[in-house]
């Protein structure tokens, strides 16, 4: 039981910020439950589509029937971290009747992925070199 209470605390925590799990003014007991629910709601959907996410990126990309001809070199792929559930829970929140706020905030979830997946490889990088001196 010790070790379970580290993931609650994280959970409501995301919850509180991301959902607002804290931020309601009831006076029910009704409607204070409706909101708890919903948010709880909301936290699994979040939760759940972070981790499909998270798993279909580990997936190899199926493999190419061999070509007579070389194609086209295929673009550059990015490397991008995984979805987040405040990364899920920011999308969502978007306008999508605005097609400019839509097309600004998927270049910008893009754009912060990828700068942090490159920050993540370049610190495992730089703890390898550091663990090998120290070895």
């Amino acid at each position: 039981m010790a070790g379970a209470r580290r993931p609650i605390e994280e959970c409501f925590g995301t919850t509180k910020d991301d959902l607002g799990l804290d931020n309601y003014q009831v006076r029910t007991w009704n409607a204070w439950h409706r909101h708890i629910t919903l948010t709880m709601l909301a936290h699994t959907f979040t939760a759940i589509t972070a981790h499909k996410h998270k798993k279909g990126l580990t997936k190899p990309p199926p493999p190419s029937p061999p070509h007579p001809t070389p194609p086209n070199p295929p673009p550059k792929r990015r490397r991008l971290i995984p979805l987040t559930l405040t990364e899920i829970c920011r999308l969502l929140s978007i306008n999508y009747h605005d097609h400019h706020a839509v097309t600004h905030a998927l270049h910008w979830s893009t754009f912060r992925r990828e700068h942090q997946a490159d920050a993540r490889r370049h610190h495992f990088q730089r703890r390898r070199r550091l663990q090998h001196l120290m070895i």
